[in-house]
């Protein structure tokens, strides 16, 4: 069920935290984390519109198919977006590598 429609939760399970922010300045979020969500809490400019909702359907409309881990993607604004983990139904895991220079929540926890 989860390939089709992504993670479920039960009630009593909280969702995991939306962005990791890992040692090199990259952030590993979840392929079902919504764009306008990360790009609000992580000062990104990645394109949002019907097509691409979500990072992993961001992913999808750059490359045009389900991309495999190890796929290395370049926003329009130049963020690298690199698939970690993905199945042939959809991308998991995606680690974002926002452009050098860009001004960045000094935590995950901070939104502004």
């Amino acid at each position: 069920m989860e390939e089709l429609v992504g993670e479920i939760f039960s009630e009593d399970e909280v969702p995991q935290e939306l962005a990791v922010r890992e040692p090199d300045g990259s952030f590993l979020v979840p392929g079902w984390a919504p764009l306008r969500k990360l790009v609000r809490e992580l000062r990104l400019d990645l394109p949002i519109g019907k097509h691409a909702t979500t990072i992993a359907g961001l992913c999808m409309a750059l490359a045009l198919a389900i991309p495999q881990a190890g796929t290395r993607l370049i926003a329009p604004d130049g963020t690298v977006l690199e698939v970690v983990e993905a199945s042939a139904r959809r991308v998991r895991r995606v680690r974002i590598h926002p452009v050098a220079g860009a001004r960045l929540p000094s935590s995950k926890a901070d939104p502004h």
